[in-house]
C-alpha cells in the first residue's frame, strides 16, 4: 500500500474463528490482503498488543527489497518498522508493518526532530540510534543497523520491553 492510499481505501474486515481477522483490500488497483493473527495481549499498566501480521502483496519480497524472513514470507510481527533516510527535501519515511508508508517532515531544532501530523509521532534522529515517540510519551528505539525492529519500548511509566 502506498502514501496515499492508507487514507482512501476500502476494506472488508472479517473475523477468522478463534484464529485471528482479515481485511481485504477492495481497491482494484491495489488489491490486497492483511490477515492478523494475535499472539500476546495484555491489559496492565504498559499495554501491549503483539501480533504476527501477514501481508499478501509482500509474500514474494526477500531479503533484497528489506524484508526479513523470520516469520515466513510476507509476514512480520506488528511492531515492525524500517525507516529510510531522505536527504532532499530533509524527511524521514516510516514503513509500517502493513505496508504503508508514513513521511515525516524536518522540525527545526537541535534534536534532528521529524513529524508526521497524521500519526502524531516524531522521529528523532540520534545518528546511530532513532527514537519514534508517541504524543504521551511512549518511545520505540532503533538501532541504525537493525532499523526493522525496535530494540527497545519504553513506555512513559518507566516500564520497558526488549
Amino acid at each position: 500500500m502506498s502514501m496515499g492510499l492508507k487514507e482512501r481505501y476500502k476494506y472488508i474486515a472479517t473475523q477468522v474463528g478463534y484464529a485471528g481477522s482479515t481485511y481485504i483490500n477492495l481497491c482494484g488497483c491495489v488489491p490486497n490482503m492483511h490477515l492478523e493473527i494475535p499472539l500476546y495481549i495484555s491489559s496492565e499498566n504498559s499495554p501491549t498488543n503483539l501480533s504476527l501480521m501477514f501481508t499478501l502483496s509482500e509474500k514474494d519480497l526477500g531479503q533484497a527489497f528489506g524484508y526479513d524472513e523470520y516469520f515466513g514470507k510476507g509476514s512480520q510481527i506488528n511492531y515492525y518498522g524500517r525507516i529510510y533516510k531522505q536527504v532532499d527535501p530533509p524527511c524521514r519515511s516510516l514503513v509500517n508493518f502493513d505496508g504503508s508508508i508514513d513521511v515525516y517532515e524536518a522540525v527545526v531544532d537541535e534534536n534532528h526532530t521529524y513529524y508526521n501530523e497524521k500519526t502524531q509521532l516524531k522521529i528523532i534522529d540520534g545518528g546511530d540510534i532513532y527514537e519514534v515517540e508517541d504524543k504521551l510519551g511512549n518511545k520505540k528505539t532503533y538501532d541504525s543497523h537493525h532499523l526493522r525492529y525496535p530494540e527497545e519500548i519504553k513506555f512513559k511509566n518507566g516500564k520497558k520491553y526488549f
